[in-house]
């Protein structure tokens, strides 16, 4: 059998080559004969003819051939290119699940090289990234569920891996996206993500506090029960974001873009909100716990924002 593999592709090239010559035997012979006008044409006018007709199908032969191997040097680029992708691919899961800080952080760049290079594991990418900060972001403050790795307490610093793979997460490729990222219930507190990207993203009853957010995209996000204390939010864009029930004490909201955003029973005692966007928000009901009149003294409001019943005066104030 392995003798029998070894002789297939010496086969293979020599069944081609006969095809080959059968073919151009075919072609310069019976098929240029016929292709051939021979109504008063004879002698030399005649082989003149039929020479012209053998060089006209012999030039189509070779053009077939070049766009046939164009075709498969292609496709075999293209074969290639894919092994390689998930070869890459397969490199840097084996970094992910590494016992080694360093080679975890390799495999999260890793893929973030794959992710700006191939359209098609854009989503994947993501995916997986999400789920090493749920695995490795755990709020748990006992010990760690089995298969978890590490246990992070209240208002800690992310570690560097779980801070690079929001990074990454952070400014990956603006590409159309069908599915939320999910970032339910993680520790996050601390982290770095000024200017991130993160519009859509769901941090349903995660811990952010702390967290510098300035100038980060949240259009639309899901921030329902999200521990925000004393996190800055200033210039972040929150347009349409669910803040429900959000812990907001102390947070920086100055200058940020709440339009249309809801913020139904979220605590708010000493966040700013100078130069914040409320137009279209929704404070109420229940009404926002905490808000004063100091606080969206310099909001910008109009009558499609809902205050709690002891700050409707300030509707439509600049």
């Amino acid at each position: 059998m392995v003798g029998v593999g070894r002789r297939w592709p010496v086969l293979s090239a020599l069944l081609v080559i006969i095809l080959l010559v059968c073919g151009t035997a075919l072609i310069v012979g019976p098929v240029a004969e016929w292709l051939t006008p021979s109504a008063d044409v004879t002698g030399k006018e005649r082989a003149a003819a039929l020479n012209a007709t053998r060089q006209v199908l012999l030039t189509a032969v070779a053009g077939g051939l070049a766009i046939g191997g164009l075709a498969f040097t292609a496709r075999t680029f293209f074969l290639s290119r894919r092994g390689q992708v998930a070869d890459r691919y397969g490199k840097a899961m084996t970094q992910l699940a590494s016992d080694q800080l360093l080679e975890r952080i390799g495999g999260i760049y890793a893929l973030e090289h794959l992710m700006h290079e191939s359209d098609p594991n854009h989503a994947t990418v993501v995916e997986v990234l999400a789920a090493f900060v749920r695995e490795h972001a755990t709020m748990s403050d006992g010990p760690p569920p089995a298969g978890r790795t590490r246990v992070f307490k209240p208002s800690s610093v992310p570690q560097i891996d779980v801070q690079s793979a929001m990074t990454v997460l952070g400014r990956r490729p603006r590409r159309p996206e069908r599915h939320r990222i999910d970032l339910t219930g993680v520790e996050l507190s601390g982290v770095e993500l000024c200017g991130a990207n993160l519009a859509g993203v769901d941090l349903t009853e995660s811990r952010i506090r702390d967290g510098e957010l300035s100038g980060a995209v949240l259009d639309g996000a899901l921030l329902t029960a999200t521990d925000l204390r004393g996190a800055d939010l200033s210039g972040a864009h929150l347009v349409g974001a669910y803040l429900d029930n959000a812990d907001l004490q102390g947070a920086r909201l100055d200058d940020a873009d709440l339009r249309d955003a809801t913020l139904t029973a979220a605590r708010v005692p000493g966040a700013s909100f100078d130069g914040a966007r409320l137009q279209g928000a929704r404070l109420t009901p229940p009404d926002v716990k905490g808000l004063t009149a100091e606080q969206v003294g310099h909001a910008q409001t109009d009558a499609r924002t809902e205050l709690p019943s002891s700050l409707r005066g300030l509707q439509g104030g600049a």
